[in-house]
């Protein structure tokens, strides 16, 4: 291997660096943080408004390869004596466009970012495999040109791994979960 390869190496990895917009990524995952957290807002609003729960937003700071420090919002909801947060761990995230871990006394669950028309962690990524000099051997591919709608999905615990839509009901019977145990 001489040191031609090795330059060209490099100068393909500068490329790459160069073709992805990591500010305009960031931006979107903080304009998705303010949507999940006012959903949440919403779902809990009649018992804030009588005093039974308390929402509350403190600063923090995420550091993600690429994406360097920048500030986030974390959502602490208090219900009784239990605090339940709402923890952004970022958008560098394998198969998912961002992610926020919600835990509580008795749990710990995590919410993704990701394609409206995925079901489990099996629509998250998509491979191919090469054998030699083969031909390779791509799984079958339904994806389109179509753009990707991104939303918020539950992560339901293993064995299963299924994405189940972020809406009030699950959202409530979650809460209960990782409060009560």
């Amino acid at each position: 291997m001489g040191t031609h390869s090795f330059d060209d190496f490099v100068k393909r990895q500068q490329e790459s660096g160069r073709a992805f917009d990591w500010v305009k990524e960031k931006d979107e995952w903080l304009r998705q943080l303010d949507v999940l957290y006012n959903s949440v807002s919403d779902y809990l609003h009649p018992y804030v408004e009588k005093g039974e729960i308390k929402i509350a937003y403190r600063d923090a700071t995420l550091t993600e390869e690429d994406v360097g420090a920048y500030p986030v919002k974390e959502l602490t909801i208090t219900i009784g004596r239990s605090q339940v947060k709402l923890e952004p761990v970022g958008t560098r995230i394998l198969g998912a466009k961002g992610r926020v871990d919600v835990a509580g006394p008795r749990g710990r669950l995590q919410l993704l970012l990701v394609d409206k028309k995925a079901k489990s962690t099996n629509d998250l990524i998509r491979f191919t495999v090469t054998i030699g000099d083969g031909p390779s051997q791509t799984a079958p591919s339904d994806a389109s040109n179509e753009p990707v709608e991104f939303v918020w999905k539950f992560l339901t615990p293993p064995p299963q791994r299924q994405l189940l839509a972020l809406n009030k009901g699950p959202f409530l019977q979650f809460l209960m979960e990782i409060v009560n145990g």
